[in-house]
């Protein structure tokens, strides 16, 4: 259960209703309902419900999240996918051109995936990539952990493209043993792969990076942000919609280990997911 809970009216809630009542008319092994869930795109690979080699279609644009383990994740938005699913239980897709995404050095302590993403989106805008794959490769995708890379295909769309897709190593392997319990294979560009273009992007050289209003294009390192830092009244949030689910709440300042958030501000976190909390 996503999106509509907790319900915010009667429609939502007779929604979720119709949902419990098909899941267990049907026996269906793979329902999570309040308590179980969270954020779909961060439940599903957890769950290993995804895997590499996989063609994975979502009702949700942020389904591309999975191109980090491999597969290729394409996402419709609610409003367009029943018409364009036929009865015959097939559908086409359009090739998408690809993008190069070119990663060298690793990361600043305090940034993270979401700090290379609002980066790139940056560079090329909300449109550069439309109907595009952005394919990333080079040694800094090493450097990157499986929250990074599960940030950074998320916000594919929100430059416009099909997809972001990672290719599979070791970090990717060690992420899906022990969660995949069926066959999966995987994919690499060809030595003579076409691309109509290759972004450089040195991850040592990006500050820790937000998106001011009112796109995420608008992306400034947090150098340029310009306000005072300690002033009071402030409220802080640590979203954790696109960032996956461990390992990132420890990463905001004040919440480290042994750490205490400013009492001048206050701070409040929402995990992707149930798991996540523990």
């Amino acid at each position: 259960m996503d999106h509509f809970t907790p319900n915010k009216d009667i429609k939502a809630a007779e929604q979720c209703l119709q949902c419990r009542t098909f899941a267990r008319q049907f026996d269906l092994d793979n329902f999570y309902d309040v308590g179980q869930m969270g954020v779909e795109h961060a439940l599903l690979p957890e769950k290993g419900l995804v895997a590499a080699g996989e063609c994975i279609i979502g009702a949700d644009s942020h389904t591309c999240t999975y191109g980090a383990l491999g597969p290729f994740p394409p996402g419709w938005a609610p409003p367009t996918w029943p018409p364009a699913w036929p009865p015959a239980g097939e559908t086409w897709f359009k090739v998408p051109e690809a993008i190069r995404v070119h990663l060298t050095g690793k990361l600043q302590p305090w940034v993270s995936g979401k700090g290379v993403i609002l980066h790139l989106i940056g560079m090329i805008g909300v449109d550069g990539a439309l109907y595009q794959s952005l394919e990333y490769c080079g040694d800094g995708v090493a450097a990157l952990s499986m929250d990074d890379r599960l940030c950074i295909a998320n916000m594919a769309i929100e430059a416009g493209a099909k997809n972001g897709i990672f290719a599979v190593d070791d970090i990717t392997r060690a992420y899906l043993d022990g969660r995949v319990n069926r066959p999966w294979c995987t994919y690499e560009a060809d030595p003579d792969a076409e691309y109509v273009r290759t972004v450089e992007i040195d991850l040592s050289q990006i500050e820790p990076t937000v998106a001011f209003p009112h796109l995420p294009e608008n992306a400034h390192p947090i150098s340029q942000n310009g306000t005072d830092q300690n002033r009071s009244g402030g409220h802080r949030l640590l979203h954790q919609r696109t960032a996956g689910g461990h390992g990132r709440g420890g990463q905001a300042p004040g919440g480290q280990k042994g750490g205490r958030p400013c009492p001048l501000h206050r701070h409040a976190c929402h995990p992707a997911h149930f798991p996540a909390v523990h």
